[in-house]
């Protein structure tokens, strides 16, 4: 009895499943490529030069909080992104807070701002700060969280460091161990290099 002879392709045959195969590979490529791109490039620019123009909600007085907020008070501003719902942020805002009270001694506002949150919700958290709470500090709130992606943030905890004039100094991604020392020279360092340039500036004129 004859073996059945194994059918073999034929060598355009080979040639049409590679291109098939490298085709659909490219394909479901360019796919995930594009949903990860409709997410992250919803930022204006990947390099922040100056605070961005933005609209939040003042959690004590519900008086709106943006850019102009900040126009000519003469104060680097630091501006956090967290939430309630974030539990690395909640871990991390306790230590920010004591590097906020350190900054009110240097003439450095602070904005606080829960994104994708509920106003309720914030409330509540922050009752633990209401005795303690420094002068330089405000609560924000954007609940839709669209002032994310206006900074270039994706993600929360982030800290933008901004000069007197609005230009952006450092960016700090994730968690960070703020009652380290490093952290308040790092951003004294950047602040008063920047009122130093200022002064040249000035003095060259």
């Amino acid at each position: 009895m004859e073996k059945t002879k194994a059918p073999y392709l034929t060598f355009a045959q080979k040639i049409f499943i590679i291109i098939a195969v490298l085709a659909a590979t490219f394909l479901y490529s360019s796919y995930e490529k594009s949903k990860y791109d409709q997410f992250v490039n919803k930022a204006p620019s990947l390099i922040l030069k100056e605070m961005p123009d933005f609209t939040a909600v003042d959690v004590d007085t519900n008086e709106p909080i943006s850019k102009e907020s900040f126009v000519g008070a003469n104060k680097a501003v630091m501006v956090h992104f967290w939430g309630t719902w974030c539990a690395p942020c909640e871990a991390e805002l306790p230590s920010f807070m004591k590097f906020a009270k350190k900054m009110e001694e240097k003439n450095i506002t602070v904005l606080i701002l829960a994104v994708n949150d509920e106003l309720k919700a914030v409330k509540k958290y922050l009752k633990r700060y209401s005795k303690n709470r420094p002068n330089n500090v405000l609560f924000g709130i954007d609940k839709e969280g669209l002032t994310l992606p206006l900074y270039g943030s994706v993600k929360v905890p982030e800290t933008y460091l901004f000069s007197s004039k609005l230009r952006h100094l450092e960016k700090f991604v994730g968690p960070q161990d703020w009652e380290h020392r490093s952290y308040f020279d790092r951003v004294l360092k950047l602040v008063e290099a920047t009122s130093l340039n200022k002064m040249k500036k000035v003095e060259s004129h």
